[in-house]
């Protein structure tokens, strides 16, 4: 994972604490994952990563984005 914001370039478990501020509510309670070592944090984003669609499932098809939320993505 990539995330670019004006603060910075996040990567990794990095990127996901970071985007768990940006969206708010009860995400931000993530936060506190930064007193846990990158090195941990990454190796835990990594075995998530690997294993997500057995977990999670993998769909043929993904959501489309709001019109309103175009100004989010890139082009």
């Amino acid at each position: 994972m990539l995330l670019i914001t004006p603060a910075g370039i996040f990567t990794k478990s990095d990127a996901a604490v970071e985007l768990s501020s940006l969206i708010g509510g009860w995400y931000a309670c993530l936060t506190i994952c930064r007193l846990i070592p990158k090195p941990f944090r990454d190796a835990l984003y990594d075995l998530i990563a690997q294993n997500r669609y057995r977990w999670f499932g993998k769909h043929e098809t993904c959501w489309l984005p709001k019109p309103e939320w175009k100004s989010r993505f890139l082009s």
